[in-house]
């Protein structure tokens, strides 16, 4: 778990969900990338209160979030790794749970499915399949649309160990590493029952952070499927234009959002012009009726 400038009270929750686990045998490590970071001895006390077994590093400078990452595997001693984020909150049974997954079905790396959770804790939606995910399922879900959250995460050490950690593209850190998990045929699988409560951060990520986002993922599919994943991979460039385009056309969609059905209508039917627009109408579509957005805009694009 690492932190960086999230507020003390939802670090203190995120930790206090940790001491509930009806799992026990586990240690926590924590990477504070933030050396003013002004709750460090509030941390420090909560955990001795809690009678965690706990590691805590604090950087000397601001790292970033996959240098931090990386920092706290070479301290991991266990067989198995789970990661988890200092805003979100882990249901009591998630590691219980979540082991006897991996080992009943002989997987190496699982995750389980999320509860949304607004920033005062209150739950907006559950995000939990009907059923688990083979590693059949998760190898066609993956590439289209990514279900795997890295707050639920739990795999076996090899798989980091061989993977080498993570690398250092930004924002789809995440997705990446999955990709490649799954080029390098371990055994993956999703838990349908939502085990972690994700909250929603409304700063997180920007407009324009969202677009390069979708992006990056975009590029990272078309090298996992070409088999070049492995390879050294650089994020391609922004086109500043198609960027100004998306967010001229989502504010515009702000903007149609208590606008007559009619209206409503004809804005969705002006998307089909533009590759930003059909990106903003495929995800609309993905998140109204679940499916893929890599799929639909297969049949958006004529």
């Amino acid at each position: 778990m690492t932190i960086y400038k999230e507020p003390w009270r939802w670090v203190h929750q995120a930790v206090c969900s940790l001491a509930r686990q009806s799992y026990k045998n586990f240690e926590v490590i924590i990477i504070v990338d933030n050396p003013g970071y002004p709750s460090i001895a509030e941390l420090q006390s909560l955990l001795k209160h809690l009678k965690l077994t706990a590691v805590i590093r604090v950087n000397d400078d601001n790292l970033g979030l996959v240098a931090s990452l990386n920092s706290a595997l070479n301290l991991v001693s266990g067989q198995y790794i789970a990661r988890f984020d200092s805003d979100d909150e882990c249901l009591p049974d998630r590691f219980d749970k979540e082991l006897r997954f991996l080992r009943d079905n002989n997987y190496d790396f699982v995750s389980s499915s999320i509860n949304l959770m607004s920033e005062n804790g209150d739950i907006i939606k559950s995000l939990a399949f009907k059923g688990s995910l083979s590693t059949k399922q998760v190898k066609w879900i993956e590439p289209r649309s990514n279900p795997f959250w890295h707050p639920t995460w739990l795999m076996r050490k090899k798989v980091m160990d061989e993977l080498k950690g993570y690398r250092s593209l930004y924002s789809v850190e995440d997705f990446d590493f999955v990709l490649r998990a799954l080029d390098a045929k371990f055994e993956l699988g999703i838990l349908g029952e939502a085990l972690v409560n994700k909250r929603i951060v409304e700063s997180s990520i920007s407009e324009t952070g969202g677009y390069r986002q979708a992006v990056y993922a975009h590029f990272l599919i078309n090298k996992y499927r070409s088999g070049e994943l492995n390879l050294q991979v650089k994020l391609p460039k922004i086109n500043p234009e198609s960027e100004r385009e998306y967010l001229s056309t989502l504010a515009r969609k702000k903007k149609l959002e208590r606008a007559s059905a009619l209206k409503k209508i004809g804005f969705s039917i002006s998307l089909l012009s533009t590759s930003s627009g059909r990106l903003i109408l495929a995800n609309i579509i993905h998140q109204r009726f679940s499916i893929p957005a890599v799929k639909i805009l297969k049949c958006l694009i004529f």
